[in-house]
């Protein structure tokens, strides 16, 4: 399946929906992180975006976030995605990819409410 939407509407797509269709704490806290933060929530969403399989949105964006967890990105991981963060925003970002991993299907379906067809 073709990507139906760019980095950058993704991006807005899952800050709304966390505002919108999400009603948890954790929704909440992640929604605030990246209503706070610019280049940390951009990485994010490069990272998760160049992986992300449309066909099965909450399955995707669920999975790459644990992958992400596991080994969170690189300096020169980030570069590759274009991003160059400072030590404190790429402090951010992991706060933001740990922050995700504690989304439970319920969260991950709100997230992905506008990512959809």
């Amino acid at each position: 399946m073709t990507d139906p939407y760019n980095e950058s509407d993704f991006a807005v797509m899952v800050h709304t929906a966390l505002r919108k269709a999400c009603d948890s704490t954790i929704t909440s806290i992640a929604y605030n992180m990246i209503h706070a933060t610019n280049g940390p929530w951009g990485a994010f969403v490069s990272l998760v975006y160049s992986q992300f399989n449309w066909s099965r949105p909450e399955e995707s964006f669920a999975e790459r976030v644990d992958e992400l967890s596991e080994w969170l990105p690189t300096t020169n991981e980030l570069k590759e995605v274009g991003h160059e963060l400072t030590g404190e925003e790429r402090s951010m970002l992991i706060a933001l990819i740990l922050t995700f991993k504690l989304f439970d299907g319920d969260d991950w379906k709100g997230a992905c409410a506008y990512l959809k067809d």
